[in-house]
């Protein structure tokens, strides 16, 4: 019975500290403003830089007197303009490299436009095999090589491969 006291006692003491040790914090509303770094002389219109840097990126920095990123933007632009226009050249020379080699080695007088036929080129080792093959599908003759000029046939696979 004694120790039932005891605990009954303890918890009062526990219950009547921890009431006193209780810190109540009201909640605080902060509230701030961003600011941009634009120098305001009534000149200069934020709308404006936005569009001037919808335009072409960095424009509208150099607009609000911010040259250092504005050289940043335009030099990254300038670059992949360039990289864009270097690597279509590049890519366009590669492709008539590959079909002047396709004529001469596999032997075609004149090729029909379109990019199918450099593809078919490509794939099958002469005209023949790809019309046999458009026939086996079931396809129309419309899809085959019957024009003599437009044959093509490839000494060996090695040199098919080297095409492609």
């Amino acid at each position: 019975m004694r120790a039932r006291g005891c605990a009954a006692l303890a918890f009062a003491a526990a219950l009547a500290s921890s009431a006193a040790a209780q810190v109540v914090v009201e909640d605080e509303i902060v509230t701030g403003s961003i600011t941009f770094d634009i120098k305001d002389d009534g000149r200069r219109s934020l709308a404006a830089a936005m569009g001037l840097s919808l335009a072409l990126p960095g424009v509208g920095h150099y607009y609000i007197d911010k040259p250092k990123p504005a050289f940043a933007y335009i030099a990254v632009d300038l670059a992949s303009l360039f990289g864009a226009v270097a690597f279509n050249s590049l890519a366009n020379a590669q492709e008539g490299n590959a079909r002047s080699f396709a004529q001469v080695a596999a032997g075609i007088e004149k090729a029909p436009a379109g990019e199918a036929y450099w593809r078919h080129v490509g794939a099958f080792m002469d005209a023949a095999g790809y019309n046999e093959a458009v026939e086996l599908s079931r396809g129309s003759a419309d899809g085959q090589y019957a024009n003599p000029e437009n044959a093509w046939r490839w000494p060996d696979e090695s040199l098919k491969d080297e095409y492609n």
